[in-house]
């Protein structure tokens, strides 16, 4: 039986921050796209749903904490779970609106990222 590739997607604003991201899930054969904002990642979460989605909060355009709403919103994107990658602490997120599955605090290393995603994946 060949083993699933999941989809994620990672919205970041930052290209070094979004490059190591991307590079790192690519790294466990995930099939990873980045977007640079919110409105960006809608797009290619219209086309295709993905399995996991990992973002930033504060972001040009539909930041991070909309987007979760948006998502959260969506009747066919509302169990998309999510990753939320941010320098502010994990309980200032959660009060500002923030609806994501994990928090993860800047910066980020790659071990913490594969726990978050292995977690929310049920790898």
């Amino acid at each position: 039986m060949e083993k699933k590739r999941y989809r994620i997607i990672v919205v970041e604003d930052d290209k070094h921050v979004l490059n190591f991201l991307v590079n790192t899930l690519k790294q466990k054969e995930f099939m990873v796209e980045g977007a640079a904002n919110g409105k960006e990642a809608l797009e290619k979460i219209n086309k295709v749903k993905p399995d996991l989605l990992v973002t930033d909060g504060i972001m040009p355009e539909i930041n991070g904490f909309e987007l979760c709403r948006i998502l959260r919103a969506g009747e066919s994107t509302k169990d998309i779970p999510i990753i939320f990658c941010s320098a502010s602490e994990p309980t200032n997120l959660k009060e500002k609106g923030g609806k994501a599955d994990i928090y993860l605090h800047k910066p980020l290393d790659a071990d913490e990222l594969y726990t978050a995603v292995d977690q929310l994946l049920g790898l």
